[in-house]
């Protein structure tokens, strides 16, 4: 990340309520290369879930506290490349 952007993401999104104000935990549902942001308190979720999961959706193990869905998945994004990176350095491939 380019110095600061990485600190930055935290800030604004984190595993954990207390980093981040007026927020709303999110889970990720992902099917091939489509990852989807869902508020866990909102009111359709437990349908959609359903339906989704149905459909093949697989929920990811990374729900993250947020103001809103775009940073969510702003902050899905970054811990996968975070991932990607470790596996790099870990010798694994690409």
């Amino acid at each position: 990340f380019p110095n600061g952007l990485e600190t930055g993401l935290l800030a604004r999104c984190s595993a954990t309520r207390s980093h981040v104000m007026s927020s709303e935990r999110y889970l990720f549902l992902i099917k091939g290369s489509l990852v989807m942001a869902q508020p866990l308190a909102a009111p359709e979720t437990g349908e959609l879930l359903t339906s989704l999961l149905q459909q093949g959706f697989v929920v990811a193990p990374l729900p993250v506290w947020a103001s809103n869905a775009e940073q969510a998945l702003a902050c899905y994004e970054a811990a996968a490349q975070r991932q990607v990176f470790a596996d790099a350095l870990a010798g694994r491939a690409l």
